[in-house]
């Protein structure tokens, strides 16, 4: 996203797939009972959506123009709706409630606009930090910023600017349930980070 990573060529396609007028879009699919089932990137011309995967719900991001928020059409009635910007400049905060079943495995996510005095709650087989961060159950909570607040390393900015940021993780070996387990897997690593 605007920005220069060195690599070495073998890796280039697999981190850099799009040409320099293209957006990378990571587009999911998911299966008829709302399992991921697959997975693909593909690139767009610069300005245009992304598109959604098969057996999802298009949704219209309040904060993007051009993005949408694709859910798996299982069992999802409405869209999720996170805070638009005049919403979070009046002080609301999107609120994110990720629910796990009793194997700490995912089972569902909310996402919905808070007002500013209301409290977001914690999701089933998460806890809250001291911090005010939501994690897994089996997760620690540890002050690895050496935060003095309260807050969440990971809190809204009052700008109501989208922060983001790339990672990338080298994997050597996966297991056959990789594809199910993908969701596990993002909640479990934003646990942690």
């Amino acid at each position: 996203a605007n920005s220069d990573l060195c690599l070495p060529l073998e890796e280039k396609k697999l981190v850099c797939p799009c040409k320099v007028a293209e957006t990378e879009c990571l587009v999911t699919d998911f299966d008829k009972d709302g399992e991921p089932s697959g997975f693909s990137t593909q690139c767009v011309t610069e300005g245009t959506a992304c598109p959604c995967g098969k057996n999802t719900v298009s949704c219209p991001d309040p904060n993007d123009a051009l993005g949408k928020i694709c859910v798996p059409s299982f069992q999802h009635k409405r869209c999720p709706a996170p805070c638009a910007a005049e919403a979070l400049l009046a002080g609301n905060q999107t609120c994110v409630l990720i629910n796990l079943d009793d194997k700490g495995n995912f089972k569902s996510e909310t996402i919905k606009c808070i007002g500013a005095n209301e409290t977001c709650g914690i999701g089933d087989g998460m806890k809250r930090c001291p911090s005010g961060a939501a994690v897994t159950q089996d997760t620690s909570c540890v002050n690895m910023y050496a935060a003095t607040t309260k807050t969440r390393r990971l809190s809204t900015t009052q700008s109501a600017q989208r922060e983001t940021c790339n990672a990338i993780i080298t994997m050597s070996s996966l297991r056959s349930d990789a594809k199910s387990k993908a969701e596990t897997v993002r909640v479990k690593m934003n646990s942690v980070l």
